[in-house]
Protein backbone atom coordinates (compact mmCIF):
# COMPACT_ATOMS: atom_id res chain seq x y z
CA UNK A 1 0.00 0.00 0.00
CA UNK A 2 1.55 3.01 -0.99
CA UNK A 3 0.39 6.83 -1.54
CA UNK A 4 1.21 10.49 -2.22
CA UNK A 5 0.29 13.43 0.12
CA UNK A 6 0.84 16.77 -0.85
CA UNK A 7 4.16 18.55 0.82
CA UNK A 8 3.79 21.76 1.73
CA UNK A 9 4.22 23.05 -1.42
CA UNK A 10 4.01 22.01 -4.68
CA UNK A 11 7.86 21.82 -4.70
CA UNK A 12 7.36 19.04 -2.60
CA UNK A 13 5.40 15.83 -2.35
CA UNK A 14 5.16 13.77 0.32
CA UNK A 15 4.98 9.69 -0.06
CA UNK A 16 4.35 7.15 2.66
CA UNK A 17 4.06 3.12 1.85
CA UNK A 18 4.18 -0.44 3.70
CA UNK A 19 6.31 -3.66 3.54
CA UNK A 20 7.04 -6.38 5.39
CA UNK A 21 8.70 -6.00 8.86
CA UNK A 22 11.84 -7.98 7.78
CA UNK A 23 12.37 -6.31 4.24
CA UNK A 24 14.64 -3.74 6.07
CA UNK A 25 14.14 -0.01 7.95
CA UNK A 26 15.72 2.45 5.50
CA UNK A 27 13.12 4.49 4.01
CA UNK A 28 14.41 6.03 0.90
CA UNK A 29 12.58 7.43 -2.58
CA UNK A 30 13.90 7.71 -6.18
CA UNK A 31 13.07 10.89 -8.29
CA UNK A 32 13.27 10.38 -11.95
CA UNK A 33 12.07 13.24 -14.61
CA UNK A 34 9.11 11.94 -17.06
CA UNK A 35 11.32 9.85 -19.58
CA UNK A 36 12.58 8.02 -16.38
CA UNK A 37 16.21 9.71 -16.45
CA UNK A 38 17.81 9.72 -12.67
CA UNK A 39 17.17 12.99 -10.62
CA UNK A 40 18.14 12.19 -7.19
CA UNK A 41 17.39 10.13 -3.68
CA UNK A 42 15.98 11.43 -1.15
CA UNK A 43 16.18 9.56 2.74
CA UNK A 44 13.01 9.42 4.84
CA UNK A 45 12.02 7.67 7.93
CA UNK A 46 10.87 3.86 9.17
CA UNK A 47 7.42 4.93 11.27
CA UNK A 48 8.19 1.39 13.21
CA UNK A 49 5.40 -1.16 13.31
CA UNK A 50 2.41 -0.57 11.48
CA UNK A 51 -0.05 -4.09 11.49
CA UNK A 52 1.17 -7.56 12.32
CA UNK A 53 4.30 -8.05 9.92
CA UNK A 54 4.20 -4.76 8.59
CA UNK A 55 6.27 -1.44 9.02
CA UNK A 56 5.52 1.92 7.63
CA UNK A 57 7.56 3.96 5.63
CA UNK A 58 8.07 7.43 4.55
CA UNK A 59 10.01 9.91 2.45
CA UNK A 60 9.96 13.59 0.84
CA UNK A 61 10.63 14.72 -2.61
CA UNK A 62 11.45 18.38 -2.81
CA UNK A 63 12.44 20.61 -5.19
CA UNK A 64 9.91 19.88 -7.35
CA UNK A 65 9.50 22.22 -10.57
CA UNK A 66 5.96 22.93 -11.07
CA UNK A 67 3.73 21.91 -13.94
CA UNK A 68 5.99 19.36 -14.33
CA UNK A 69 5.63 15.06 -15.18
CA UNK A 70 7.59 13.23 -12.64
CA UNK A 71 8.15 9.02 -11.94
CA UNK A 72 8.88 8.11 -8.92
CA UNK A 73 10.10 4.45 -7.31
CA UNK A 74 10.48 3.79 -2.93
CA UNK A 75 13.10 1.45 -0.75
CA UNK A 76 12.71 0.01 2.06
CA UNK A 77 16.57 -1.30 2.09
CA UNK A 78 17.74 0.75 -0.62
CA UNK A 79 18.47 -2.37 -2.77
CA UNK A 80 15.61 -3.33 -3.70
CA UNK A 81 12.91 -0.79 -5.42
CA UNK A 82 9.37 -0.53 -6.14
CA UNK A 83 8.13 0.02 -10.07
CA UNK A 84 8.27 3.58 -10.98
CA UNK A 85 4.92 5.32 -11.05
CA UNK A 86 4.21 8.85 -12.55
CA UNK A 87 2.72 12.02 -10.82
CA UNK A 88 2.83 15.62 -11.84
CA UNK A 89 2.53 18.91 -10.32
CA UNK A 90 0.31 21.47 -10.23
CA UNK A 91 1.08 25.03 -12.12
CA UNK A 92 2.20 27.77 -9.79
CA UNK A 93 -0.16 29.95 -11.68
CA UNK A 94 -3.02 30.26 -13.86
CA UNK A 95 -6.12 27.34 -14.12
CA UNK A 96 -6.12 24.51 -11.96
CA UNK A 97 -7.91 21.28 -10.79
CA UNK A 98 -8.36 19.29 -7.68
CA UNK A 99 -11.30 16.75 -6.78
CA UNK A 100 -12.88 16.92 -3.26
CA UNK A 101 -14.68 12.99 -2.28
CA UNK A 102 -15.81 12.12 1.50
CA UNK A 103 -16.95 8.96 3.29
CA UNK A 104 -15.59 6.31 0.83
CA UNK A 105 -15.87 4.03 4.24
CA UNK A 106 -15.06 0.76 2.79
CA UNK A 107 -16.69 -1.69 5.28
CA UNK A 108 -14.90 -5.54 4.81
CA UNK A 109 -18.04 -7.20 4.12
CA UNK A 110 -19.78 -4.60 1.87
CA UNK A 111 -18.64 -5.67 -1.64
CA UNK A 112 -20.78 -2.82 -2.91
CA UNK A 113 -18.97 -0.48 -1.28
CA UNK A 114 -15.33 -1.91 -2.62
CA UNK A 115 -17.11 -1.47 -6.26
CA UNK A 116 -18.68 1.60 -6.33
CA UNK A 117 -15.56 2.97 -4.95
CA UNK A 118 -13.37 1.32 -7.63
CA UNK A 119 -16.00 3.17 -9.71
CA UNK A 120 -15.69 6.32 -8.67
CA UNK A 121 -11.55 6.32 -7.59
CA UNK A 122 -11.36 5.76 -11.81
CA UNK A 123 -13.75 7.99 -12.85
CA UNK A 124 -11.46 10.22 -11.18
CA UNK A 125 -8.28 8.70 -12.48
CA UNK A 126 -9.74 9.68 -15.66
CA UNK A 127 -10.72 13.32 -15.23
CA UNK A 128 -7.32 15.05 -17.06
CA UNK A 129 -5.32 17.26 -15.11
CA UNK A 130 -6.69 16.71 -11.36
CA UNK A 131 -3.91 17.78 -9.38
CA UNK A 132 -4.85 15.90 -5.87
CA UNK A 133 -7.45 14.75 -4.00
CA UNK A 134 -8.88 15.76 -0.80
CA UNK A 135 -11.03 13.43 1.59
CA UNK A 136 -13.13 14.81 4.57
CA UNK A 137 -12.90 11.70 6.49
CA UNK A 138 -14.21 8.26 6.90
CA UNK A 139 -11.58 6.46 4.57
CA UNK A 140 -12.43 3.07 6.20
CA UNK A 141 -15.39 2.16 8.00
CA UNK A 142 -14.33 0.03 11.39
CA UNK A 143 -10.49 0.49 12.23
CA UNK A 144 -10.47 -2.48 14.65
CA UNK A 145 -12.01 -5.60 14.94
CA UNK A 146 -11.36 -7.26 18.36
CA UNK A 147 -8.51 -4.66 19.32
CA UNK A 148 -7.16 -5.83 16.15
CA UNK A 149 -6.69 -3.09 13.03
CA UNK A 150 -8.39 -4.25 10.12
CA UNK A 151 -5.78 -3.59 7.16
CA UNK A 152 -7.59 -5.35 4.50
CA UNK A 153 -10.40 -2.33 4.35
CA UNK A 154 -7.22 -0.23 3.93
CA UNK A 155 -6.27 -2.93 1.21
CA UNK A 156 -9.30 -2.14 -0.83
CA UNK A 157 -9.25 1.21 0.04
CA UNK A 158 -6.11 1.69 -2.10
CA UNK A 159 -6.73 -1.44 -4.78
CA UNK A 160 -7.84 1.25 -7.25
CA UNK A 161 -4.06 2.11 -7.16
CA UNK A 162 -5.00 5.89 -7.37
CA UNK A 163 -2.80 7.13 -4.63
CA UNK A 164 0.27 6.25 -5.97
CA UNK A 165 -0.12 8.94 -8.93
CA UNK A 166 -2.51 11.40 -7.46
CA UNK A 167 -1.78 12.96 -3.88
CA UNK A 168 -4.50 12.32 -1.66
CA UNK A 169 -5.05 14.79 1.43
CA UNK A 170 -6.92 13.23 4.03
CA UNK A 171 -8.45 14.28 7.29
CA UNK A 172 -9.34 12.20 10.43
CA UNK A 173 -13.24 10.71 10.53
CA UNK A 174 -14.97 9.56 13.43
CA UNK A 175 -14.34 5.63 11.96
CA UNK A 176 -10.39 6.42 10.93
CA UNK A 177 -9.16 6.41 15.27
CA UNK A 178 -6.75 4.57 14.83
CA UNK A 179 -2.87 4.75 14.54
CA UNK A 180 -3.59 3.18 10.91
CA UNK A 181 -4.27 6.49 9.80
CA UNK A 182 -0.72 7.70 10.61
CA UNK A 183 1.07 4.89 9.10
CA UNK A 184 -0.76 5.28 5.63
CA UNK A 185 -0.74 9.25 4.98
CA UNK A 186 2.79 11.22 4.97
CA UNK A 187 0.89 14.85 6.54
CA UNK A 188 2.85 17.75 5.69
CA UNK A 189 2.46 21.05 8.45
CA UNK A 190 1.30 18.97 11.29
CA UNK A 191 0.20 20.90 14.37
CA UNK A 192 -0.28 20.03 17.69
CA UNK A 193 -0.02 22.82 20.11
CA UNK A 194 -2.22 21.25 22.30
CA UNK A 195 -1.91 21.17 26.36
CA UNK A 196 -0.55 17.43 27.29
CA UNK A 197 -4.39 16.31 28.09
CA UNK A 198 -5.68 17.33 25.10
CA UNK A 199 -2.86 16.90 22.42
CA UNK A 200 -4.84 13.20 21.20
CA UNK A 201 -7.84 15.26 20.53
CA UNK A 202 -5.53 18.11 18.58
CA UNK A 203 -3.39 15.32 16.21
CA UNK A 204 -3.67 15.48 12.53
CA UNK A 205 -4.36 18.87 11.82
CA UNK A 206 -1.89 20.22 9.29
CA UNK A 207 -1.88 22.93 6.23
CA UNK A 208 -0.50 23.37 2.67
CA UNK A 209 -0.32 25.64 -0.13
CA UNK A 210 -1.40 24.64 -3.54
CA UNK A 211 -1.39 27.29 -6.01
CA UNK A 212 -3.26 30.11 -4.56
CA UNK A 213 -5.25 28.28 -2.27
CA UNK A 214 -4.16 27.70 1.43
CA UNK A 215 -5.46 23.87 2.54
CA UNK A 216 -6.29 23.65 6.23
CA UNK A 217 -7.04 19.96 7.54
CA UNK A 218 -8.85 19.82 11.18
CA UNK A 219 -9.34 16.54 12.91
CA UNK A 220 -12.88 16.91 14.32
CA UNK A 221 -13.29 13.27 13.88
CA UNK A 222 -12.46 12.40 17.40
CA UNK A 223 -14.33 13.79 20.21
CA UNK A 224 -17.73 12.48 21.12
CA UNK A 225 -20.95 13.57 23.04
CA UNK A 226 -19.54 12.31 26.08
CA UNK A 227 -16.37 14.55 26.06
CA UNK A 228 -16.34 17.99 28.36
CA UNK A 229 -17.13 21.43 26.97
CA UNK A 230 -13.65 22.41 27.96
CA UNK A 231 -11.64 19.37 25.73
CA UNK A 232 -14.25 20.65 22.51
CA UNK A 233 -13.76 24.28 23.80
CA UNK A 234 -9.89 23.66 23.12
CA UNK A 235 -9.85 21.68 20.51
CA UNK A 236 -11.53 24.66 18.15
CA UNK A 237 -9.37 26.95 19.96
CA UNK A 238 -6.60 24.52 18.41
CA UNK A 239 -8.61 24.54 15.30
CA UNK A 240 -7.99 28.71 15.19
CA UNK A 241 -4.15 28.45 15.87
CA UNK A 242 -3.51 25.73 13.14
CA UNK A 243 -5.88 28.53 10.22
CA UNK A 244 -3.18 31.25 12.16
CA UNK A 245 0.11 29.20 11.49
CA UNK A 246 -1.02 28.46 8.28
CA UNK A 247 -1.92 32.30 7.46
CA UNK A 248 1.41 33.23 8.96
CA UNK A 249 3.07 31.07 6.85
CA UNK A 250 2.21 31.71 3.48
CA UNK A 251 0.96 35.28 3.90
CA UNK A 252 0.35 36.96 0.89
CA UNK A 253 0.76 33.83 -1.55
CA UNK A 254 -3.11 32.94 -1.44
CA UNK A 255 -6.16 34.16 -2.73
CA UNK A 256 -8.68 31.44 -1.21
CA UNK A 257 -8.87 29.66 2.09
CA UNK A 258 -10.52 26.50 2.27
CA UNK A 259 -10.89 24.03 5.44
CA UNK A 260 -11.24 20.14 5.00
CA UNK A 261 -12.51 18.23 8.38
CA UNK A 262 -15.07 15.92 8.91
CA UNK A 263 -18.31 16.20 10.57
CA UNK A 264 -20.34 18.51 8.88
CA UNK A 265 -22.09 21.83 11.03
CA UNK A 266 -24.55 22.39 7.88
CA UNK A 267 -25.92 18.89 7.18
CA UNK A 268 -29.15 18.53 6.17
CA UNK A 269 -29.88 14.55 7.58
CA UNK A 270 -29.23 13.12 10.84
CA UNK A 271 -26.30 14.25 11.89
CA UNK A 272 -26.48 17.68 11.89
CA UNK A 273 -28.07 17.64 15.38
CA UNK A 274 -25.68 14.85 17.23
CA UNK A 275 -24.33 16.04 20.56
CA UNK A 276 -20.85 16.64 19.04
CA UNK A 277 -21.54 18.94 16.57
CA UNK A 278 -24.05 20.98 18.38
CA UNK A 279 -20.98 21.25 21.11
CA UNK A 280 -18.32 22.24 18.32
CA UNK A 281 -20.80 24.64 16.91
CA UNK A 282 -21.62 25.71 20.70
CA UNK A 283 -17.86 26.31 21.55
CA UNK A 284 -17.01 28.48 17.98
CA UNK A 285 -16.22 26.43 15.29
CA UNK A 286 -18.88 28.26 12.47
CA UNK A 287 -17.32 31.73 14.58
CA UNK A 288 -13.76 30.48 14.03
CA UNK A 289 -14.00 29.96 10.66
CA UNK A 290 -15.73 33.06 10.07
CA UNK A 291 -13.22 35.52 11.82
CA UNK A 292 -10.31 33.41 10.49
CA UNK A 293 -11.69 34.32 6.74
CA UNK A 294 -11.96 31.14 5.72
CA UNK A 295 -13.85 31.11 2.01
CA UNK A 296 -15.17 27.58 1.81
CA UNK A 297 -15.54 24.68 4.51
CA UNK A 298 -15.51 21.16 3.23
CA UNK A 299 -17.05 18.15 5.38
CA UNK A 300 -18.92 14.85 5.08
CA UNK A 301 -19.76 12.52 7.94
CA UNK A 302 -23.73 12.86 7.26
CA UNK A 303 -23.23 10.54 3.57
CA UNK A 304 -25.46 13.52 1.98
CA UNK A 305 -24.95 16.32 -0.11
CA UNK A 306 -25.51 19.96 1.11
CA UNK A 307 -24.18 23.64 0.18
CA UNK A 308 -24.99 26.77 2.18
CA UNK A 309 -25.14 30.49 0.85
CA UNK A 310 -22.51 32.38 2.05
CA UNK A 311 -22.79 32.52 5.88
CA UNK A 312 -20.72 35.30 7.31
CA UNK A 313 -18.58 35.20 4.37
CA UNK A 314 -17.83 31.02 4.37
CA UNK A 315 -19.66 28.69 2.45
CA UNK A 316 -20.32 24.96 3.75
CA UNK A 317 -20.23 22.09 1.61
CA UNK A 318 -21.22 18.57 3.00
CA UNK A 319 -20.30 16.01 0.97
CA UNK A 320 -22.03 12.82 0.09
CA UNK A 321 -20.29 9.53 0.40
CA UNK A 322 -17.81 8.29 -2.17
CA UNK A 323 -18.69 4.56 -1.72
CA UNK A 324 -22.60 3.41 -2.42
CA UNK A 325 -22.11 1.61 1.48
CA UNK A 326 -24.98 3.76 2.89
CA UNK A 327 -26.87 6.74 2.85
CA UNK A 328 -29.01 8.98 5.21
CA UNK A 329 -32.42 10.44 4.73
CA UNK A 330 -32.83 13.99 3.91
CA UNK A 331 -34.60 15.76 6.87
CA UNK A 332 -37.27 18.09 5.33
CA UNK A 333 -36.72 20.81 8.33
CA UNK A 334 -33.18 20.99 7.63
CA UNK A 335 -32.95 20.84 4.12
CA UNK A 336 -35.34 23.70 3.78
CA UNK A 337 -33.87 26.38 5.93
CA UNK A 338 -33.12 30.05 4.37
CA UNK A 339 -29.07 29.23 3.99
CA UNK A 340 -29.64 26.00 2.49
CA UNK A 341 -28.81 26.85 -1.51
CA UNK A 342 -28.67 23.45 -2.38
CA UNK A 343 -28.82 19.25 -1.50
CA UNK A 344 -29.13 16.17 -2.29
CA UNK A 345 -31.86 14.77 -4.72
CA UNK A 346 -34.32 12.63 -3.34
CA UNK A 347 -35.93 9.74 -5.19
CA UNK A 348 -38.71 9.21 -3.31
CA UNK A 349 -41.17 10.59 -0.06
CA UNK A 350 -40.61 8.67 2.93
CA UNK A 351 -43.21 9.65 6.00
CA UNK A 352 -40.68 10.31 8.56
CA UNK A 353 -37.40 9.76 10.34
CA UNK A 354 -36.71 8.12 13.51
CA UNK A 355 -37.43 11.26 15.05
CA UNK A 356 -41.11 11.43 13.52
CA UNK A 357 -39.70 14.39 11.36
CA UNK A 358 -40.97 14.23 7.63
CA UNK A 359 -37.71 13.52 5.39
CA UNK A 360 -37.12 11.94 1.53
CA UNK A 361 -35.27 8.91 0.79
CA UNK A 362 -32.07 10.58 -1.43
CA UNK A 363 -31.02 9.44 -4.67
CA UNK A 364 -28.13 6.19 -3.79
CA UNK A 365 -25.62 7.16 -5.71
CA UNK A 366 -21.99 7.89 -4.69
CA UNK A 367 -20.43 11.46 -5.90
CA UNK A 368 -16.84 12.91 -6.16
CA UNK A 369 -16.44 16.79 -6.50
CA UNK A 370 -14.50 18.48 -9.18
CA UNK A 371 -12.84 22.16 -8.62
CA UNK A 372 -11.68 23.94 -11.25
CA UNK A 373 -9.72 27.14 -10.36
CA UNK A 374 -8.55 29.83 -12.27
CA UNK A 375 -7.60 33.10 -10.03
CA UNK A 376 -9.84 34.32 -8.01
CA UNK A 377 -12.58 31.87 -9.42
CA UNK A 378 -13.82 28.56 -8.10
CA UNK A 379 -15.70 26.54 -10.23
CA UNK A 380 -17.81 23.38 -8.09
CA UNK A 381 -19.16 20.58 -10.29
CA UNK A 382 -20.56 17.35 -8.29
CA UNK A 383 -20.13 13.88 -10.27
CA UNK A 384 -21.67 10.88 -10.21
CA UNK A 385 -21.19 7.75 -11.51
CA UNK A 386 -22.84 8.84 -15.01
CA UNK A 387 -22.86 12.30 -14.88
CA UNK A 388 -21.36 15.63 -13.94
CA UNK A 389 -23.31 19.03 -12.53
CA UNK A 390 -27.06 17.34 -12.15
CA UNK A 391 -26.69 17.44 -8.07
CA UNK A 392 -24.92 20.99 -8.53
CA UNK A 393 -22.89 22.89 -10.27
CA UNK A 394 -22.04 26.49 -9.03
CA UNK A 395 -18.90 29.09 -9.11
CA UNK A 396 -17.40 31.48 -5.98
CA UNK A 397 -15.52 34.59 -7.50
CA UNK A 398 -14.05 37.09 -5.19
Amino acid sequence: MLALTPGATITELNIAWYADSDKGSKSEARLFDANGTYIKTESGASAGSASTGKRSHKAKLTGLSPNTKYKYSVSNDGLDWSKEYEFSTPPSTGAWRFVAISDPQIRLDSVKSHSSWAEIANKIKATPNVSHITCSGDLVDEMFASGTPNEREWEILFNPGIFSNIPMAPVKGNHDNGNQFGYHFNLPNKVNKCSSSNSYYCDYNYYYLYNNILFVGLNSGTLYEGSSDANFKAVVDHFSEVISAAKTAHAGKYDWIIVLHHESTKSVSAHAEDVEIVKYKAQGFETVMSSQGVDVVIAGHDHVYARTKPINGVVYLTLKAASNYKFYPIIEALATQDFIAKYSKPQSSYKFDWEGRPSWIQVFEPEYTVIDVNGRTLNFEVCTRTECGGTDKFTLTK
